[in-house]
Parts: C-alpha cells; structure tokens; sequence
C-alpha cells in the first residue's frame, strides 16, 4: 500500500486517480493542472473529476486547492515570503493566495505566517 492509499483507509483508489493524485500532491498549482493529469492518466477531465468525486468524496479542484494552501503554509512556516510562498504552491501571485485562503480558513496568509512560524509550526499530515 503507498502512503496515498493509506491516506484513504477502506478506499481502494482507482490506480489512474492515485497516479494523479501523487502528481498533483507534488505540483498541484498552475492552469490547466487538471487537464495535464487526465492527459497524463489517459482519462478525460470528466471521468477524472467523477473518480475524485467518488473516491474523495469532495471535487478534485477543491483537493487540488487544499494542496495548494498545504504547500504555500510549508513554506510560510519554513520562512519564506508570502509571495515566494504563493509561488512556490502554484498561485499566479500573492493576491490568489491570499483570497483562497480568506475563503478556505477565513484568515489572510499573514495572519497564518504568526502562527505558522511559531515553534509549534505546522505537522505533517
């Protein structure tokens, strides 16, 4: 069992959704992400988005924007600035972070770096 699938406990994941899954834990930002990965697992978006649908039992956009704020909050907390941050999780830019985050936990990414640089930090999940 790889480290995704025991993130889904009971939940045997269709190998193309967990091929895609791995990719886009690792480079989830950036336009037409999505479409990359279908390409890539040789599914259309729309039978893709139906697997994540069913497996992750959320849209594959909203998964793909959790790791984006997952990647942009590690590199807050590893020190870098928001804007690199942004960067380095996929935002076009700094303001994109910040409005998805505003949506996602109600906070600026400013409010989050307070927390996020403290000792306590951020945990692996």
């Amino acid at each position: 069992m790889n480290r995704l699938s025991a993130s889904y406990p009971g939940r045997a994941l269709d190998e193309r959704l967990a091929g895609v899954l791995a990719a886009l834990a690792e480079s989830p930002g950036g336009s037409g992400a999505i479409g990359r990965a279908a390409m890539t697992a040789r599914v259309s978006v729309s039978c893709l988005r139906a697997l994540a649908a069913e497996a992750l039992a959320a849209p594959l956009a909203q998964w793909r924007q959790w790791r984006m704020l997952w990647k942009a909050a590690s590199a807050i907390a590893a020190g870098q600035s928001l804007s690199e941050a942004a960067a380095a999780a996929g935002f076009s830019d700094q303001a994109h972070l910040s409005r998805t985050m505003a949506r996602f936990f109600g906070i600026t990414p400013g409010v989050a770096a307070t927390s996020l640089r403290k000792p306590h930090g951020l945990r692996a999940v």
